[in-house]
């Protein structure tokens, strides 16, 4: 794919460009050069079903022709000439250049998605169109020689369960938003060198998303070689529409299908049994990757002094993509892929319910944020009001082999509700954390999502708190008085029975009442996915206060269960230094959970003393 550029664009693009390659490589753990061994370029194997011209054969002067569609599905010639050979160019690999004279091309240029389209030099596969010149004024452009893409035929899989594992994060590092996450993990893009012959950006075409959810995605894209276009969605499956490929065909990478669609269009180059290969260049480095692919149609040539591209949109699922390499790209027909589906529900106040349906990718690290991208255009959709809102988000997670993970959030916020309010709700950050889980692979079987609106102040902030006496009675029910304030609204009082434990009895504690999305559950570190998913579960109402009284009382963590008052000797075995790998001290905390009316905020804290238990009845029977 790659498009005639001028040099207001090229700067930007060519940092897009190295950045796309770095991309695969922290994705998982691919390289983005090959390394010494692939400095020659592979042997064709005679196994291969097409007749190929290997690059040390090819010679300036030659001419053949290219397979692309221009519209439609069915692949059209257009005619190229050789140029010469750069060896070594990109990734350690020879690049062939050519050029073409066809009248289509003159105007526009040789466009973004005809990459991957198959290039013939005396009848025979030389490569894939792939590469263009940054500040090329005609049709000029590079060829993937087809021996580094068939080499990539040759890799053997590891299989869904073994990929995009995570590592066991902190348990005192709170999860970041999907796009924080996904900036976290990848680097910044580094910018290469001007004017030199380069993979072109992969565009994604965006359908079904306004204005502020393209804008969203592109944040998110652009740091990372990857430009995100209006397009066409996922087309009705006519009859007349192909349901395999053919080389010079149109293949889409599907992200996300449905109501909201994201996809990434190019050409087949080859095909070998169930095997498909394409683009010339990777998509997105991501190594063994299972993305759905489905066959496509080309609605026209956009002709642009930028970027030149081809409209289009999907049509039938017909795959798996399995390897995203610096080569190109490999499906396999055989292969059903798997997807999760994805729901909103937007319900404001007495309009009637908006749905969205999609189905999505699995990946730990773009899956949450395609989600976010689509819980953004549910609610530009269905509510869109700048005003205060109350919001009610009602999510179930369903986990094979698991229980449904349900959990309601409320949220409040003045300026209108927004995606990247339901992108941190705890249905996606449970989604997020189920597909990074350190212990195992997971099947997400379906996330639905529920948010009701509501267009009023229910807010209010913690102001203080008061006890009766400042010393407090072992055993004994405290009345703690919280003063709130209601938004736009006078104080207001709750009062909260909290149960003094007698275990107190003589000990300086310190009280804590806070909303209660700020309170971290106490929950020991997970021993097993079980325990992981059961964590998941923990957690407080945004409509509620927590009381907490901390306390210098020691418990222990031990496989992934809260034990709670040990004998010293014990604690003294478990603390730093010893040889205990499952045992961890940790402070004791007592909670209390009041409910309210409002979305409540704020903090407050003081230290009381609890007094000594008195023994009435032995200090009556003293001699």
């Amino acid at each position: 794919m790659f498009a005639r550029r001028q040099a207001l664009g090229t700067l930007s693009k060519i940092g897009y460009l190295a950045a796309g390659l770095a991309l695969g490589a922290v994705l998982l753990g691919t390289s983005t050069v090959k390394g010494a061994a692939d400095a020659t370029p592979p042997a064709l194997g005679t196994q291969l079903p097409w007749p190929t011209l290997p690059v040390k054969e090819v010679r300036p002067g030659m001419t053949g022709y290219g397979l692309t569609v221009f519209s439609g599905t069915k692949p059209e010639r257009f005619p190229v000439r050789v140029v010469g050979v750069l060896p070594k160019h990109t990734a350690l690999m020879d690049i062939i250049l050519v050029e073409s004279d066809d009248p289509r091309l003159r105007h526009a240029g040789i466009v973004a998605g005809m990459s991957g389209s198959p290039i013939y030099l005396e009848g025979k596969l030389a490569g894939a169109l792939s590469l263009g010149w940054a500040f090329s004024k005609d049709a000029l452009g590079g060829v993937t020689p087809i021996e580094y893409m068939a080499a990539d035929l040759k890799r053997p899989l590891r299989g869904r369960d073994h990929n995009h594992l995570a590592s066991l994060l902190p348990t005192d590092r709170p999860p970041l938003s999907p796009l924080a996450e996904l900036h976290r993990q990848l680097p910044p893009p580094a910018l290469s060198t001007m004017g030199q012959l380069q993979p072109a950006t992969v565009p994604l075409l965006a359908s079904g998303l306004s204005e502020p959810s393209l804008s969203l995605l592109r944040e998110a894209m652009s740091p990372y070689g990857i430009q995100v276009m209006a397009g066409g969605g996922t087309a009705a499956q006519a009859s007349s529409a192909p349901r395999s490929f053919e080389p010079g065909s149109a293949i889409a990478v599907e992200l996300v299908r449905g109501d909201v669609s994201l996809q990434s269009i190019g050409t087949v180059t080859a095909i070998d049994g169930s095997r498909v290969l394409a683009f010339g260049h990777p998509m997105l480095n991501a190594g063994e990757t299972y993305f759905p692919v489905a066959t496509a149609a080309i609605t026209a040539f956009m002709p642009s002094l930028l970027s030149s591209f081809k409209f289009g949109h999907s049509l039938v699922p017909t795959g798996t993509l399995i390897q995203d390499r610096s080569a190109g790209i490999i499906a396999d027909t055989s292969m059903a892929a798997q997807t999760i589906p994805v729901t909103y529900s937007i319900k404001p106040l007495g309009q009637p319910s908006r749905t969205l349906r999609t189905e999505m990718v699995s990946h730990k690290l773009w899956t949450p944020l395609l989600v976010s991208v689509g819980a953004l255009q549910a609610i530009t959709v269905a509510a869109s009001d700048i005003a205060d809102v109350v919001v009610k988000v009602s999510s179930t997670l369903q986990v094979t082999g698991f229980p449904p993970l349900a959990q309601t959030d409320y949220l409040f916020t003045t300026d209108g509700y927004s995606g990247k309010m339901l992108a941190n709700s705890t249905g996606v950050r449970q989604l997020q954390e189920v597909l990074g889980n350190p212990f195992g692979p997971v099947h997400i079987e379906k996330l639905d999502l529920q948010v009701e609106l509501l267009y009023a102040p229910q807010a209010a902030d913690v102001v203080s708190f008061a006890l009766p006496s400042d010393e407090l009675e072992a055993g004994s029910t405290v009345p703690l008085r919280v003063a709130v304030r209601p938004f736009g609204q006078p104080l207001e009082f709750v009062t909260i029975p909290v149960q003094v434990p007698r275990a107190l009895a003589g000990q300086t504690v310190k009280l804590e009442v806070q909303a209660g999305t700020s309170v971290k559950p106490e929950m020991a570190p997970p021993d097993n996915l079980t325990d992981f998913i059961d964590n998941l579960r923990r957690g407080y109402s945004g409509k509620s206060l927590v009381v907490t009284i901390s306390t210098s009382d020691e418990g222990v963590n031990l496989r992934g269960k809260i034990v709670p008052s040990l004998p010293a000797s014990i604690l003294a075995t478990l603390r730093p230094g010893a040889s205990s790998r499952r045992g961890e001290v940790q402070k004791r905390l007592y909670r209390t959970v009041h409910d309210v009316n409002w979305v409540v905020q704020g903090k407050q804290e003081l230290t009381v003393q609890i007094k000594e238990i008195r023994d009435d009845t032995r200090a009556g029977t003293a001699p």
